[in-house]
């Protein structure tokens, strides 16, 4: 894959806005990171491909879900080293996640790694005591701990209801671990579809779940797709890539917009 087009795909994922794709001189690998159930480590290499340094502040936050959104919290469960980094025009920098405790023994746990650019060194020796520091930009990489081995595909459930002037897409995940939801297409079975989401949708965790309010401009288009099957169960369909593997399954059409949390 070219550079440009791995990192464009590598920053999508991190959920890093487009318009700063090109801009961007960060490049980190891997663009996720798994750790095991009990005491363990894991490393990412940031490359710094610019013409001048990056400094950055690394840190490690516990990620859940709630009411149908993510959730950070500070936590000690699991800590960057280092914390404050300076990579040097062309150099690369390696970041270790180390994690000294055990996992939940009926599932995995999940955090995210934050990765906040700063405008300076000065910046970045203040950031840990500072509030109201600059941050030029974030990229957000997904950390699981202790998924368990050759676990099954959680079981999802879908819903999309109307909320005021826009859709609400839900996913509930009742399975032991996360669930990666992309490329999420609506369909009916006279063959009209509606593509939600071509690439990355996100994420719903385990024993929990994410909402995601779907761009204004798709509302017409849901709008068209409920009115052909109205008040029949399971006569929309989701089609979606979960953990690389594809899925068909019905679409809850009714209820509250916040279901999709825990």
């Amino acid at each position: 894959m070219p550079a440009r087009a791995w990192w464009l795909a590598a920053a999508l994922a991190l959920g890093v806005p487009a318009g700063a794709v090109s801009a961007a001189s960060l490049q980190i690998t891997p663009i996720r990171a798994d750790l095991p159930a009990g005491p363990g480590a894991a490393a990412l290499t940031l490359r710094n491909r610019g013409d001048t340094p990056i400094h950055a502040q690394v840190r490690v936050f516990r990620w859940q879900q709630r009411d149908g959104d993510d959730v950070l919290e500070a936590t000690t469960e699991a800590v960057a080293s280092p914390p404050l980094v300076r990579i040097a025009a062309g150099d690369e920098q390696l970041v270790r996640i180390v994690r000294p405790g055990t996992t939940a023994a009926d599932g995995e746990t999940t955090y995210r790694l934050l990765i906040d650019e700063l405008p300076d060194a000065t910046g970045a020796a203040d950031a840990p005591a500072t509030t109201g520091v600059r941050v030029q930009l974030r990229y957000s990489v997904p950390v699981f701990a202790g998924t368990p081995a050759n676990a099954p595909r959680p079981p999802l459930q879908f819903a999309l209801v109307r909320d005021q002037d826009t859709w609400v897409l839900s996913a509930r995940n009742t399975g032991r671990m996360h669930a990666q939801i992309s490329q999420v297409q609506l369909s009916t079975a006279d063959g009209h579809a509606v593509t939600l989401a071509p690439g990355l949708l996100g994420y719903a965790l385990r024993n929990s779940g994410r909402s995601w309010r779907l761009d204004s401009a798709l509302t017409a288009q849901i709008q068209r797709l409920a009115t052909r099957a109205p008040g029949r169960p399971g006569a929309i369909t989701v089609r979606a890539v979960v953990n690389g593997d594809p899925v068909q399954l019905p679409l809850d059409t009714g209820g509250d917009a916040r279901r999709g949390g825990s």
